[in-house]
């Protein structure tokens, strides 16, 4: 099974007794992927801002490929023998294709996507957060 993600990656989830995975580029160039096992969680925060982890799930085992070009790709899980355990092929299409979070071109203080479009990175410690207003805790 595979999915895209907000920031074009594809996620793949490979059966459990893959241990490794390859993506065959267009080119015919061959790229490891790590398999690694996720877990997921759910995030809270109190009113001070303090963060609570909590367990939501049982582990996923995943593997994450951000393609850089348009074309015809190949994932391929597998096992501890390098036995082929999963295979699938995917398309990436130039409109998809993010890039990845790079220092701005233009101004190094800055991030930006290498595809040169803006980065707006989100979440509770950016510029902005009301804690930084807060003498006490600056």
């Amino acid at each position: 099974m595979q999915k895209t993600d907000v920031f074009g990656r594809i996620i793949f989830l490979p059966p459990s007794d893959a241990v490794n995975s390859r993506v065959i580029l267009p080119c015919g160039n061959i790229e490891d992927v790590p398999v690694f096992t996720r877990q997921p969680v759910k995030f809270s925060y109190d009113y001070h801002g303090y963060e609570t982890v909590e367990i939501n799930g049982d582990p996923i085992l995943e593997a994450r490929y951000t393609p850089r070009t348009a074309g015809l790709y190949e994932f391929r899980a597998c096992d501890s023998d390098g036995n082929i355990v999963f295979c699938t092929p995917f398309e990436a299409e130039e409109k998809g294709l993010l890039g990845y979070v790079v220092c701005s071109e233009e101004d190094p203080r800055y991030f930006a996507l290498s595809c040169g479009g803006g980065y707006l990175p989100i979440g509770l410690n950016m510029v902005g957060s009301s804690c930084l207003k807060e003498k006490a805790l600056c």
